[in-house]
């Protein structure tokens, strides 16, 4: 029997390894998924996490963070759209991107974070977000429905969600060199395709492109 392909649902796949994991690839929709089997346990998975510099003393990081969200506020600003809640979705050890939109991109707003690991406890405002973050979380996304439910969740209705990761090289054969496909913790690799076929399942449809790997959606009403 086919394995089902997490982001599409449909069955054109095929499986491919390389010395460490195998992995599903979808032929419909470009999407690649490692096998569960081959998942971390979490707290290896947290231990992981605790190794990453995820500080704005850190300037490399901090400009990290910048492009990707200085993109998303100037699209806001260019659609007239007031940010006034954010809410960040899978903050991480230390909660930069929060820190840096409350201080420099959304001084105005109300920001909140949550992250599985870390910040358990993160309320999700009453009415949903006017913008969700995720950045850097999607490729971690072990049950990919489970991961664009919580996106879903966290944002109110007409809201927007931005989501930044690498997508999947064209050649199947760079992917099985790819670099970032080489952290354990990373599990789920899209194209452009395969985010917004998994998205458009749980009512988010893409707003913009705002680089290679800066997705922008929109809730439905």
């Amino acid at each position: 029997m086919q394995e089902q392909c997490r982001f599409c649902l449909g069955y054109h796949t095929q499986i491919l390894s390389d010395s460490r994991r195998a992995y599903c690839c979808c032929y419909s929709c470009g999407g690649i998924g490692v096998l569960p089997e081959y998942y971390i346990p979490e707290k290896e998975q947290k231990a992981r996490y605790l190794l990453h510099t995820n500080s704005l003393a850190d300037t490399g990081y901090e400009q990290f963070l910048r492009r990707f969200i200085e993109p998303i506020a100037a699209m806001m600003r260019e659609w007239n759209v007031p940010i006034r809640t954010v809410f960040d979705y899978g903050a991480g050890p230390e909660p930069a991107l929060c820190e840096l939109m409350k201080t420099v991109i959304f001084p105005d707003a109300e920001i909140r974070g949550w992250d599985p690991f870390f910040l358990p406890d993160g309320e999700l405002f009453a009415d949903g977000a006017d913008l969700v973050t995720c950045l850097e979380v999607a490729e971690h996304f072990e049950c990919v429905d489970t991961g664009f439910e919580g996106l879903v969740r966290a944002c109110r209705p007409g809201g927007f969600v931005g989501v930044g990761t690498m997508t999947v090289p064209a050649d199947i054969k760079k992917f099985l060199s790819w670099w970032y496909k080489e952290d354990c913790t990373h599990v789920s690799f899209y194209t452009k395709q395969a985010l917004e076929t998994a998205a458009a399942r749980h009512g988010l449809r893409f707003a913009a492109v705002l680089s290679d790997r800066i997705f922008l959606f929109r809730r439905a009403h």
